[in-house]
């Protein structure tokens, strides 16, 4: 847990040039002083160009963290709008057994397409079928059907991960 940033800025416009965090126990490892003579050997000027805020507390170190729009004006920190939460691929969902909708089966009937929701989020993986689940698509009638929900299981091999449809939900 981040416990004080320090946020250096250029005087002349406000920009954020740099932000150093401190988690832990203990100090950070430069003063101010030597850090602003760092800025101005990197981004040019002489120390007196660029200014320093340190934040404290938790609930602005929170907010300065999930903002990219931070500004500085009049020497305040602004705090910027938040950034929206990032949305998982379907490669990053949790990989758990789950019940999902049948979209689509292959002509073979040995591979589909399911639609699962997660956080409100549809997202379609395709999947293989397992042999008992296959036959259920060739008897007459069917007795699994497009639309019909099913339970996905996510099945570990040595070098992969497979999604597949092991059961129908009555």
């Amino acid at each position: 847990m981040i416990k004080a940033i320090r946020v250096f800025y250029r005087k002349s416009d406000s920009l954020i040039v740099w932000q150093h965090g401190l988690s832990g126990t203990g100090e950070f490892p430069t003063t101010i002083e030597n850090s602003l003579e760092e800025l101005a050997i990197k981004f040019g000027g002489v120390p007196s160009d660029y200014a320093c805020i340190e934040i404290t507390d938790s609930q602005t170190i929170s907010g300065f963290s999930a903002s990219d729009t931070n500004t500085i004006v009049n020497g305040i920190l602004v705090i910027g709008t938040p950034r929206p939460p990032s949305i998982p691929s379907a490669d990053d969902l949790p990989q758990s057994n789950v019940a999902v909708i049948l979209k689509s089966v292959s002509a073979d009937g040995k591979l589909a397409v399911v639609t699962r929701t997660y956080l409100g989020i549809a997202y379609d993986i395709a999947c293989s079928i397992a042999y008992s689940i296959i036959k259920e698509f060739s008897v007459s009638p069917k007795k699994i059907n497009i639309g019909d929900t099913v339970i996905l299981c996510y099945l570990e091999h040595s070098e992969y991960v497979m999604p597949a449809i092991i059961d129908k939900i009555m």
